[in-house]
């Protein structure tokens, strides 16, 4: 009997460590409005739980007004003359959460629970397109499984609808959606002109270039363009509202002195206590009652222990992030190097999906204007000097070279390549024109003046 019940308390133990971990796994990764949100409903469904500070809501609604205000301010100043309320401006959501969509098709697939959770852990990784970034390897160590499981799970989660979400990149997202067509020889060249000729698709007389390349027609090619132009990029964003932003940031990045240094919004989230009144209620009352009182205020500890958590890691991560990037706050985007989240997540001894939960959704607000958190890690291009060159820099350097050229003699993506490789920076062609292209540039041909 003893052993059964120590069994069944172990069983018990491990089921709540679970849900105290997904809890604080999901405040992790909350914004400000959204946790806001649910700290308000736990103040209603917890009756241990009351504000620290009865007024933080009236400096929270405070604030948002007075944005509200300089925004509408603004946005007569330009004439465009909008009127939005207050609950319009607040929106940043989605209509239906892409991992909310996600999340319910894991529901329906027959498979082990183990999956399921791995499967739940690769969608709390998405960015906003749909894309999962993270190599195979930093996720099997994030969630301590194997590389073989972690390639298991996001070949179901490419299955999943919208199709090209689980991507690693532009390429494979094209791919997950141009498999899902019937097959055809069209389809085929399609994935071809993807996987290795997408840039040229930019040029004038793709073509043509790409039939003689891939040795068939030039209408094959446009039909296996059009084939491609029907995939979305971005299948993540089709669950994003087509309205006016409305942001809280969750950090300020203000200069004292000669430096930047880091402030959590703390304001901004609801400072929670235990009720002492319902403590005292613990003490005395049938055994029913305790019982109840004892899982809120187990559940209460673990809500305020988990918000505390929050701040703290978002704290850590920017405090890193603000000292690498400083050149950022005073020069702009083309101060920012290359910082990976790997980086970030070794230097402060967590792991990467941690980083990445942290930074997903978040807002700074800086000198240079709110940028969203995820701005600052940006992957780097090794130079000639030996140290990495960020692709933020890399596109400044572009742009300067189009609009300081001659318009009669536009530079060509191999000739921009050549000037970055005696600056120095080894970089392809087209790299070149995929920066160029992201940018909004025209290929040489059509820039002529």
């Amino acid at each position: 009997m003893r052993q059964h019940v120590e069994l069944v308390l172990a069983q018990q133990q491990r089921l709540a460590m679970t849900h105290t971990m997904q809890q604080a796994v999901a405040i992790l990764q909350m914004g400000t409005i959204e946790l806001w949100n649910f700290t308000e409903t736990a103040l209603l469904e917890n009756p241990l739980l009351e504000r620290a500070q009865d007024d933080l809501r009236a400096q929270f609604e405070q604030s948002l007004a007075t944005t509200k205000r300089e925004w509408r301010e603004r946005q007569r100043l330009r004439g465009l003359g909008q009127r939005e309320d207050a609950a319009s401006l607040m929106k940043d959501e989605r209509v239906t959460s892409l991992s909310g969509a996600l999340r319910e098709q894991v529901g329906f697939l027959a498979i082990h629970e183990r999956t399921a959770r791995i499967l739940r852990g690769l969608i709390d990784c998405l960015d906003e397109r749909g894309y999962l970034e993270l190599t195979t390897a930093e996720l099997a160590s994030a969630f301590h499984v194997s590389e073989l499981e972690i390639d298991s799970a996001r070949s179901i989660l490419q299955g999943f609808e919208p199709r090209g979400v689980g991507a690693r990149d532009l390429n494979e997202c094209l791919t997950l959606q141009l498999l899902d067509r019937a097959p055809s020889d069209v389809r085929s060249l399609a994935i071809e002109i993807v996987n290795e000729h997408l840039v040229a698709l930019a040029e004038p007389g793709y073509a043509r270039h790409l039939a003689r390349q891939l040795r068939t027609t030039s209408e094959r090619v446009e039909e296996a363009v059009a084939l491609i132009r029907a995939t979305d990029p971005r299948p993540g964003l089709r669950y994003t509202q087509n309205e006016t932003e409305y942001i809280v940031p969750d950090v300020s990045v203000i200069q004292v002195g000669a430096h930047y240094v880091t402030v959590v919004n703390d304001w901004s989230v609801p400072s929670l206590r235990i009720s002492q009144l319902y403590e005292s209620c613990l003490k005395r009352g049938s055994r029913e009652d305790q019982a109840y009182l004892q899982r809120q205020w187990v559940e209460a500890k673990t809500l305020i222990r988990s918000i505390d958590a929050r701040q703290r890691t978002l704290q850590r991560v920017c405090d890193l992030m603000v000292e690498y990037q400083e050149d950022f706050f005073h020069q702009g985007p083309s101060g920012l190097r290359p910082l990976t989240m790997k980086a970030v997540a070794d230097a402060l001894h967590l792991h990467v999906s941690t980083v990445s939960r942290t930074v997903a959704g978040k807002y700074v607000q800086t000198p240079q204007g709110t940028v969203e958190l995820r701005r600052f890690f940006v992957n780097g291009l090794p130079s000639a000097q030996g140290e990495d060159i960020s692709s933020t820099q890399l596109q400044g350097m572009i742009r300067r070279m189009i609009e300081q050229e001659r318009g009669a003699h536009p530079l060509s993506d191999r000739e921009i390549a050549e000037r970055l490789f005696a600056m120095g920076n080894r970089v392809s062609r087209r790299t070149v024109a995929k920066y160029r292209e992201e940018m909004g540039f025209k290929a040489s041909s059509r820039r002529k003046r």
